[in-house]
């Protein structure tokens, strides 16, 4: 599937932050700033066929793919909340690069050994300057 979808808003649910499409998608998705009818375009994970969670940018998605694999968090949908409502994931990703265990265990919401493990593993994926993949 597409990481990229866009559409007109058919519905919102200010809520939950969901947003419907007018093809029926639906994206778990910060609403707040949205309307009925507005054009978006999204950056997205799919759950299923037709439910997504969104992201204003591709480094925000990148980052929500690399730190998926360690299942630290009850659910994607609160990695998603970490990542796109919460914080900033150049904060996030700034942290990573630092190597502040401290700080990104707080950001995440994770231990000092689990903020310890992903810095040695995503470091490089993240300050490499030969890295094509990364999209500042």
């Amino acid at each position: 599937m597409e990481i990229i979808t866009s559409g007109t808003i058919k519905n919102i649910n200010k809520k939950l932050n969901i947003l419907t499409l007018k093809n029926n998608q639906m994206i778990y998705f910060d609403s707040s700033n949205l309307k009925i009818n507005d054009k978006i375009k999204l950056f997205v994970y799919w759950l299923s066929t037709n439910k997504a969670l969104g992201f204003e940018t591709y480094k925000e998605l990148q980052l929500f793919c690399s730190l998926k694999p360690y299942n630290l968090w009850p659910s994607l949908n609160d990695l998603h909340q970490i990542i796109s409502f919460v914080n900033d994931s150049s904060t996030i990703i700034n942290f990573i690069q630092n190597k502040q265990i401290k700080k990104l265990a707080s950001f995440l919401k994770i231990t000092l050994i689990d903020a310890s493990r992903i810095i040695n593993d995503l470091n490089e994926e993240y300050t490499t300057s030969d890295n094509n993949f990364f999209i500042p």
